[in-house]
């Protein structure tokens, strides 16, 4: 399973929002954990 980085500034970040949308902001973060290039995605330069 991939490290995932940067993750206390992601709770930070939705410790802001509304808990609907950080949960499901949450949901997708924690999915790269699992897979971190998932197929629909696209690299960023």
């Amino acid at each position: 399973m991939a490290k995932l980085d940067g993750l206390e500034t992601v709770l930070d970040f939705l410790n802001g929002l509304q808990p609907k949308i950080a949960a499901q902001i949450a949901k997708k973060v924690l999915a790269l954990n699992v897979d971190p290039l998932p197929a629909d995605s696209k690299k960023l330069y």
